[in-house]
């Protein structure tokens, strides 16, 4: 499947406009009898725990078990009813998936992506998952996805001759550093993935800083600025927003001035 439009999905595309639209709406179509959107977590942790269904050594009397059994009995069990499914929780997403969903359009993610990203960051938002998670990847994986996970419980949202490994490894949310890939030392299909806390909480709806950052400028700080700057801030905010990957390097004998330009634009 190609990416969320501009998602970019050799998974599906998504998004509406004026937003990147979504690879998802061209490449799949929607069912006569579409189900209710459900939230991209339940796909990504059905997919895990279909795989994990499929184990005969599994211990299915487990609180680990029993909690991701519960996400596997909220979506379709087969196929296709599935992957349409998923395609509608990216076209009309859930509350809390609106935020991942328009930023995968805008990096122009994989459906495989988006999914990753979720699971990601859903281990760092609920205790069990990442409980559920280590216990499935027993004894090789810890709390967090592995590769070697993702690519056997994702393998359905590849394009065919595709392997969702290549999928994760050459697409835009690794490169972009939406995704972080941990165990440079250890196999590929061992090491495991994670978003950054700061990316969490944004996308959670909360602001995060970056070591070394800050957002605004304290009010004891503020300097006052002539008007000319102000001008000049205006014109440089439309020309770095007008493109992607623009950025604007400030210059200042006085620090409290740069911060307080930087502030207005």
């Amino acid at each position: 499947m190609g990416p969320v439009e501009s998602l970019g999905i050799e998974e599906p595309s998504m998004a509406k406009e004026p937003s990147p639209r979504s690879p998802f709406s061209e490449q799949h179509e929607r069912s006569a009898d579409p189900m209710p959107a459900l939230s991209l977590r339940t796909f990504a942790l059905s997919a895990v725990a279909a795989l994990a269904a499929t184990n005969p050594a599994l211990n299915r009397d487990s609180s680990e078990w029993l909690y991701v059994a519960e996400f596997l009995k909220q979506v379709p069990s087969e196929k296709s009813p599935w992957l349409q499914a998923v395609m509608a929780a990216l076209q009309e997403p859930a509350r809390e998936d609106r935020a991942v969903v328009h930023l995968a359009a805008v990096l122009s993610c994989t459906v495989v992506e988006v999914l990753t990203v979720v699971l990601a960051a859903a281990v760092d938002e609920d205790l069990m998952v990442g409980r559920a998670l280590a216990f499935l990847q027993a004894p090789v994986g810890g709390a967090r996805p592995t590769l070697g996970l993702l690519a056997a419980a994702y393998a359905d949202l590849a394009e065919p001759g595709r392997r969702v490994l290549d999928v994760l490894l050459t697409g835009s949310a690794i490169r972009s550093g939406l995704l972080l890939l941990g165990g440079e030392d250890g196999p590929l299909p061992e090491r495991a993935v994670s978003v950054s806390q700061t990316v969490g909480l944004a996308l959670r709806g909360h602001d995060g800083l970056w070591p070394g950052t800050t957002i605004g400028i304290g009010a004891e700080s503020v300097v006052a600025l002539p008007p000319s700057v102000h001008e000049s801030a205006v014109q440089y905010a439309r020309s770095v927003t007008a493109a992607a990957h623009q950025s604007l390097l400030i210059r200042s004998g006085f620090l409290a001035e740069a911060k307080s330009s930087a502030a207005a634009m």
